[in-house]
């Protein structure tokens, strides 16, 4: 919504939206690759848990990653031009949402395809459901174990 209000020539507008991808997608496949290797040694653990360890885990990388390009972008918001100052602000607003849906978006989307598939799996026979704590059904985590 705040990018509507700019005047953006055609030529800048898709560069901005392919860096911005990117940057974002470079930090999601780090995360994702942080879980699939923390699922070789945490076989018996639930998978919510390995998640939210292998985001604590890159956490850190990922802020301080964003948190320096954060600082050159915000000097050419400030320093810059009137012709770097369109360009800084579409990346700054880029940077904060690709961080943003990074951490709070894909992960929690994978556990939530992660259990839809246990769930759907279990009733078609492939697995055994397993309820690790007695709770209300929209409570219970769930878990496949192979025969």
């Amino acid at each position: 919504m705040l990018l509507r209000h700019i005047k953006w020539p055609r030529a800048k507008s898709p560069p901005l939206n392919v860096k911005n991808d990117r940057y974002s997608l470079n930090d999601t496949i780090v995360i994702f690759d942080r879980i699939r290797e923390n699922m070789r040694g945490q076989r018996w653990a639930q998978f919510a848990a390995v998640v939210n360890t292998s985001v604590n885990q890159t956490l850190s990388r990922t802020l301080l990653t964003t948190g320096s390009t954060l600082l050159v972008v915000v000097a050419l918001l400030l320093f810059g031009g009137d012709v770097l100052h369109d360009f800084a602000f579409a990346l700054l607003v880029g940077m904060v949402a690709g961080t943003y849906s990074t951490i709070f978006i894909a992960n929690p989307l994978l556990v939530y395809g992660f259990m839809w598939r246990e769930v759907r799996a279990t009733r078609s026979g492939w697995g055994q459901l397993i309820r690790h704590r007695p709770a209300t059904r929209a409570t219970a985590t769930y878990r496949v174990c192979s025969r």
